[in-house]
């Protein structure tokens, strides 16, 4: 009974404001006749919020069109890499439409990592592996800033938004892989609000083996600018690497990415998606 009310009354914001502080942390809801998709119902922008307010179709036109392509681009047998996993909008998409691929996801936060173990743990354990943890370039424990409406807006960056923080653990994806603790990815989905850079340094020797796609929520001044995250992907340039824009088949080298990137900075659009392709 609760879980239905949850469900209900988080499909519109102005319910959720009169009821939040009553809400539960999780509410569920079977999508495609296949599984309970679970989701944090006081949610008012992040991915909860999405999927909460249209449900199996929130799920199917949450970033519709990267979602597909993404898929499309891991190879038979491939393995995804979804760094900032949060409730599993990308890596649940994957493993419905793909039986053949295997999965590793990465979440720190620990609401979010609640819905996406309950969601990731309908699929076969041998297909997929979550991890409660950050990655970046060293391993250490940090302190992940909450943001108070948007699920997906906690971030190792504080800002003003941050109304309360936990700390987690960060590892090295590098390092896990030499390990044996994960696989070497054929795609890479890194979403970690502004705390990209990190995640990139600490694989380079990974990328440098496997060359796998790479699809980056990323900071359009500092690529405008040619800054950190720039000079990062650039230093690819030897391998071939090119950028792309999700529904867009044009290619660009890394210098015409900067000035795609500066005019979206133009435009008011600070952050924006990119394909990364070798």
């Amino acid at each position: 009974m609760l879980n239905s009310l949850s469900v209900i009354l988080s499909r519109k914001r102005w319910t959720k404001r009169l009821t939040k502080p009553w809400m539960p942390k999780m509410a569920h809801k079977k999508i495609f006749n296949r599984m309970n998709f679970h989701y944090d119902p006081r949610d008012m922008k992040g991915p909860s919020f999405h999927f909460g307010h249209d449900l199996e179709k929130g799920f199917l036109n949450y970033e519709e069109t990267s979602k597909k392509e993404l898929l499309e681009l891991i190879p038979k047998e491939g393995h995804f890499l979804d760094v900032g996993a949060n409730i599993g909008m990308y890596s649940v998409y994957m493993a419905l439409n793909r039986d053949d691929i295997t999965l590793n996801c990465f979440e720190p936060d620990n609401t979010v990592y609640s819905c996406l173990a309950k969601n990731m743990a309908q699929f076969n354990d041998n297909k997929v592996q979550i991890f409660k943890m950050g990655l970046g370039e060293e391993k250490e424990e940090k302190t992940l800033y909450k943001h108070p409406l948007n699920d997906g807006g906690h971030s190792f960056i504080e800002d003003s938004n941050s109304s309360e923080s936990e700390s987690v653990q960060v590892a090295v994806f590098d390092e896990l892989v030499q390990q044996k603790l994960v696989k070497l990815p054929d795609a890479i989905k890194i979403d970690v609000e502004g705390f990209e850079l990190h995640v990139l340094r600490g694989m380079r020797k990974s990328i440098a083996l496997k060359r796998p796609v790479l699809f980056i929520e990323s900071d359009n001044v500092d690529l405008s600018q040619k800054g950190a995250l720039w000079q990062e992907l650039a230093s690819y340039k030897d391998e071939g690497i090119y950028a792309r824009r999700p529904g867009r088949d044009i290619k660009m080298s890394m210098d015409e990415l900067a000035e795609e990137a500066a005019s979206e900075v133009q435009k008011g659009i600070t952050v924006t998606n990119y394909f990364f392709q070798f």
